[in-house]
């Protein structure tokens, strides 16, 4: 997911500041096994691995089933979690609801994909009981057994205070308080407190400069529309990548798209150009040409080049994306609708309006099918149509299908959202 979101840069371009930082989110967001461009998410695999949980000797159950007895509890926390950030919305400074808004769209995520909510959860219990066996030679007890039995049971709270006390009690042990910091940032991030979450990562990057560290900091800063962290941070994560695993690797390449993506977002087309080309190359080494991740790269850089204004070099990558997704997806998958999306854009962008409008179509139908007329990618989709029908004079065509956009971005971003404008 994700963690979840794919928005024409064209459209993108157009919109108000608020709504560009859940878009952000949604590129940075973690999604497992997906690498490179703005079309997909960007993955921050950090865990230790999916070997399965233990079983407890008086309650036979593993850790994955006591997750799914608990999905009414999570399913009523969530909705507990959401009503309260929404009614802290309310009186929120300005500065607070940029951070607010993209807490909120990552719980109404949750709610609607529980399966990729419950794995998210299962990927963090993993990645906590490796960390307190980490621990485990110098901190054995009560309070680790503890710990581990309640992630046992899917509740990080006894964790979270014990890596607390970890912190505390080892301020001159830079290692164990680096540790101890990720693991409280882990968890603050599944709460959805990001806040905390950028805290606890900046501290594990502070006291422990690593690319595991220094991404997961970088997509919080990101989730706070803190652009001048997230880009110090990359370019640190950057730096890390090449020490750690060398030019020619998915991390590096990683790192290289995610810096291009923000420094593109930020207006700085001209230091992002040269390291999107630089993460294509990386991409096709380390992925191939066969690859719907290497073909993500590609829109990338289309994207770049058609917001600069050079349509004639965007549109073979379009088309070359186009084709990757085709292959590699499938044509009923939302990113080869993406894909048409994005070609149809440029199309109309050069006045080929009849070209367009069937792909505009084709992609709609896709998002209906797959995503759902709720989804925001399917209003995107939607509000695209309706401005092609609105350029080539058919208003009572255009009119529903705006209306209709307006309507799903109202339920997503709220009535009084400045980027309502956007729609319509």
């Amino acid at each position: 997911m994700f963690e979840w979101w794919n928005i024409l840069w064209g459209w993108f371009l157009g919109l108000g500041n608020e709504l560009k930082v859940t878009i952000i989110v949604s590129i940075f967001a973690g999604i497992g096994g997906s690498i490179f461009g703005i079309s997909k998410a960007i993955a921050w695999k950090i865990g230790s691995g999916n070997s399965p949980a233990p079983q407890s000797q008086d309650v036979p159950t593993s850790a994955v089933d006591k997750l799914l007895a608990g999905q009414q509890d999570r399913h009523d926390k969530n909705l507990n979690k959401l009503h309260k950030k929404l009614a802290k919305l309310k009186t929120a400074s300005a500065g607070e609801q940029n951070s607010l808004k993209a807490e909120i769209a990552e719980l109404q995520r949750r709610e609607a994909n529980p399966d990729a909510a419950l794995e998210d959860a299962q990927k963090l219990i993993e990645s906590l009981k490796a960390a307190l066996a980490r621990e485990g030679n110098a901190e054995a007890g009560d309070d680790l057994d503890k710990a581990t039995q309640a992630l046992n049971d899917g509740d990080t709270e006894a964790a979270q205070k014990f890596f607390q006390t970890i912190k505390d009690n080892k301020a001159l042990d830079v290692q164990a308080s680096a540790r101890a910091s990720f693991a409280l940032g882990e968890i603050a991030e599944q709460d959805v407190r990001w806040g905390d979450a950028f805290t606890h990562y900046q501290e594990a990057s502070r006291l422990k400069p690593c690319f595991a560290h220094l991404i997961r900091a970088q997509k919080m800063a990101l989730h706070l529309a803190n652009y001048p962290a997230a880009e110090s941070l990359g370019q640190d994560a950057l730096t890390c990548a090449e020490q750690e695993f060398g030019k020619e690797s998915e991390q590096y390449g990683n790192c290289l798209n995610d810096l291009a993506l923000l420094l593109m977002v930020t207006g700085k087309f001209t230091e992002a150009e040269p390291l999107m080309r630089q993460a294509i190359k990386v991409a096709q080494k380390t992925l191939g040409e066969g690859n719907p991740n290497y073909g993500a790269t590609l829109n990338s850089l289309a994207q770049l080049l058609k917001s600069t204004g050079r349509f004639e070099e965007a549109e073979p990558l379009y088309r070359q994306a186009l084709e990757i997704m085709r292959q590699t997806l499938g044509e009923d998958h939302p990113d080869f609708a993406t894909s048409l999306n994005n070609l149809a854009g440029l199309l109309e962008s050069t006045g080929r309006l009849e070209k367009a409008e069937p792909l505009y179509r084709q992609a709609l139908e896709i998002m209906r099918q797959t995503l759902g007329e709720d989804h925001p990618d399917f209003a995107t989709s939607l509000n695209n149509l309706a401005g092609l029908l609105e350029n080539t004079g058919r208003f009572e065509e255009a009119e529903p299908m705006y209306r209709q956009a307006l309507e799903n971005a109202q339920l997503a971003l709220g009535e009084k959202h400045r980027a309502m404008t956007d729609f319509g």
